[in-house]
């Protein structure tokens, strides 16, 4: 439901204050990929996201700017992670 084009927002919100819902990766990305979802229902979804989540929302030009920005905010704070016994950074 929360990936559902046209979506509705009030669904949204209730899909995103069930604790059982939201812990669920796929359910978050729908919820903050959906460009009918409020902004300040995706905005602090994004902090439970991982990089290339991030990445993904930060590139998707039909989401509001709102969500892109906070998206590439969180990108900036994020060190890039490495990965063991490399010395390269990870996306």
């Amino acid at each position: 439901m929360a990936a559902q084009r046209p979506a509705r927002p009030e669904v949204i919100v209730e899909i995103a204050k069930t604790p059982a819902w939201v812990k669920r990766a796929r359910v978050r990305m729908a919820i903050v990929l959906n460009p009918l979802s409020p902004p300040e229902v995706s905005v602090p979804l994004l902090s439970l996201l991982l990089r290339p989540e991030l990445e993904q929302v930060a590139g998707a030009s039909f989401l509001p700017k709102v969500v892109r920005s906070a998206a590439m905010d969180l990108l900036a704070r994020r060190p890039p992670t490495r990965n063991r016994g490399e010395g390269g950074p990870v996306q």
